[in-house]
């Protein structure tokens, strides 16, 4: 139930950590921090906190960039990825 109260209060994040517990895209296989950078808006800081990597779909032709300049390629289904064929986003068909 929402009253005045709850909608005036301030929201406060209540995480175990300081950083996302995924993988996020092009980030070179880490999770991000959860704190706001400089004047980021809404928008922007959902979108890059909810911005997960793909998963592998099949062990070929699916990548994570860990280092910009050679991506690792040797992955399993299910592994987290930047790129390739088989790399797909699930969760932007939410």
């Amino acid at each position: 139930i929402y009253t005045k109260e709850t909608i005036i209060k301030p929201w406060e994040l209540n995480i175990p950590t300081d950083v996302t517990p995924y993988v996020i895209r092009d980030n070179f296989g880490n999770p991000i921090s959860y704190s706001r950078m400089a004047s980021e808006t809404a928008e922007s800081y959902l979108g890059r906190i909810y911005n997960k990597a793909g998963v592998c779909s099949a062990e070929s032709s699916c990548c994570i960039a860990y280092d910009p300049l050679e991506p690792s390629c040797e992955s399993e289904v299910y592994d987290d990825c930047d790129l390739g064929d088989n790399c797909v986003y699930p969760c932007e068909n939410l």
